[in-house]
């Protein structure tokens, strides 16, 4: 009856070791998947605005563009 006893405190105690490793080891991962989500939140907010910048530098370039475009096609106009 003894060994039995020693035996089932044995399992419990490996059992219940084993759990509060498991349990550190989520808890790192968990950890880790935080601090990776946070820094892709910063670089995702680096990007929109980076995006935005060049939006704006596009929008400089075809008002640019249109500009000249029409300066050209009055040259051509004053030529003919």
């Amino acid at each position: 009856m003894k060994k039995n006893n020693i035996i089932v405190t044995m399992l419990f105690s490996i059992l219940f070791l084993s759990s509060i490793c498991f349990h550190f080891i989520n808890n790192n991962k968990i950890k880790n998947t935080t601090i990776k989500n946070n820094s892709l939140k910063i670089e995702f907010q680096s990007l929109k605005s980076e995006n935005q910048s060049l939006r704006e530098l596009n929008n400089q370039l075809l008002e640019t563009n249109s500009n000249v475009a029409e300066k050209v096609s009055k040259l051509k106009i004053t030529i003919n």
